[in-house]
C-alpha cells in the first residue's frame, strides 16, 4: 500500500507561532482507511519531549531517522535513531 508517513510534535503554545515546552511526539502514516501513529519514546520507555522536525525513513521501513531542534541556538540540533516495529 502506499501512504503518506508523518512526524508529529506538539507544543504546549497558544498560538501557532511561539516556541513553548513539548508535550508529545509521534509518528504515524496515512493511507486509504484508518490512519495509524504511535508516539515516539525514549530508550527509558518515557514519551519523548524532543521537538522532533524531521524524519528520514530506512528503506526496509524497520527505522529511521529523527532531527530535532531545541529551539535554543546554544544546543545543537540532535540526530536521533528511532526502531520501528509492528505493522504499518
Amino acid at each position: 500500500d502506499e501512504g503518506y508517513v508523518y512526524l508529529a510534535c506538539a507544543e504546549d503554545t497558544p498560538d501557532a507561532i511561539s516556541d513553548a515546552p513539548i508535550v508529545g511526539a509521534a509518528v504515524g502514516v496515512l493511507r486509504a482507511g484508518p490512519g495509524r501513529f504511535t508516539p515516539l519514546l525514549e530508550a527509558n520507555g518515557a514519551p519523548s519531549v524532543r521537538k522532533c522536525e524531521g524524519l528520514a525513513l530506512d528503506a526496509d521501513g524497520k527505522g529511521a531517522f529523527v532531527l530535532t531542534d531545541p529551539d535554543d541556538p546554544a544546543r545543537p540540533a540532535e540526530l536521533c535513531r528511532v526502531r520501528l516495529e509492528g505493522p504499518w
